[in-house]
């Protein structure tokens, strides 16, 4: 097992040390070196996984794990990356940034809306927390001013439900649409005329069985069901029927991931242990953890077609185990700075 992480680290050097020993750069052109250390979100294709660091995208081919490296040098508008999301059946990634910007990567360019960032109806800080893909051409976002509607094809949002509250996740479930908000869950059919006015939609409460105050901040679709918080408590409703999970105490609920055969759940420590943990659910709502030396404090993961499980984190490099049970964590290194802090530069022996 050791042999096994040592030669993929060995690997990787390589190949980035091979990368950046290529050619001398023409005049004018620029090769950028990034710090490529931690993982501030992670998605996929059917052929790549992507890591987003503050500065920039970096993506790995799942077959061969050939790097290739995307920044503001290659076209990108903007840094300080808040999260990335792969669109199925479109060949289109989507960036978001801390200001509120969006980069659209197609494959005939790089297409940046400012929209959002630049709505003068919005006072204050503007903040894009979540992405629920619903096709190849239509994603809503969830938003500290509510939740948008956006079509990535044209480019071009179709609507906005403005909350009044952070609005933490959203989702699709059963001809619904669903927000996780700092005041609860808020549900519409997506068919509502009048989707944009908040009062026609309807409050999750005592009636459905909720608490009468509670916040949620994350949700997904897994195996026909809706995955959500409350209060830090993983629950799932189907028919409106709501069942407890689990609750885990002294940590906070980070994320849910439904891509692979699992449910992942991201929990971070609030009451004092150094580490997060991931914790996966089967189909038959048995669980089980994440190699627990592979998750420090974690951001997001995923699950691939394979059952490679790969984990964005704020410990340092890229990690990836080979199935949710598998003990053995491999971390995925680039020869890259520790920081973006560089203040001197030197030339010794050619070096």
């Amino acid at each position: 097992m050791v042999m096994r992480t040592n030669l993929l680290l060995l690997f990787f050097v390589l190949l980035v040390i091979n990368s950046f020993a290529q050619d001398k750069l023409a005049i004018g052109q620029w090769r950028s070196h990034l710090p490529y250390v931690v993982g501030q979100w992670v998605t996929q294709s059917d052929d790549k996984v992507y890591y987003a660091t503050d500065w920039s995208v970096i993506s790995f081919d799942k077959a061969e794990m050939s790097v290739d490296f995307l920044s503001t040098v290659e076209g990108l508008s903007n840094t300080g990356i808040r999260m990335i999301r792969y669109v199925d059946g479109s060949d289109i990634l989507i960036i978001v940034y801390n200001n509120s910007v969006i980069d659209l990567v197609k494959s005939d360019g790089i297409f940046t809306l400012n929209q959002i960032r630049n709505f003068q109806g919005i006072v204050g800080e503007k903040l894009i927390y979540d992405i629920d893909v619903v096709n190849d051409s239509t994603v809503y976002l969830a938003t500290n001013y509510g939740v948008s509607k956006l079509n990535i094809r044209t480019n071009r949002f179709t609507f906005t439900t403005f909350t009044g509250v952070d609005t933490r996740s959203v989702r699709t479930f059963e001809g619904h649409l669903y927000i996780a908000t700092d005041d609860g869950i808020y549900r519409t059919p997506e068919n509502n005329p009048i989707i944009a006015d908040i009062t026609t939609w309807e409050e999750l409460g005592q009636q459905q069985g909720f608490p009468p105050v509670y916040s949620s901040n994350s949700m997904t679709v897994f195996q026909d069901h809706l995955y959500f918080t409350i209060n830090d408590t993983l629950f799932r409703a189907q028919e409106d029927k709501l069942e407890k999970i689990r609750f885990e105490p002294g940590f906070d609920i980070q994320f849910l991931s439904s891509e692979g055969a699992h449910l992942l759940v991201g929990y971070r420590c609030v009451s004092g242990c150094a580490r997060g943990k991931i914790l996966y659910y089967n189909t038959d709502g048995s669980s089980g953890a994440l190699a627990l030396d592979c998750v420090g404090i974690p951001n997001y993961a995923i699950e691939d077609a394979q059952g490679r499980v790969w984990i964005a984190d704020q410990f340092r490099e890229f990690r990836m185990v080979n199935s949710v049970t598998d003990p053995v964590c491999n971390l995925i290194p680039i020869n890259s700075p520790f920081s973006h802090f560089s203040r001197e530069m030197t030339v010794y022996k050619n070096q």
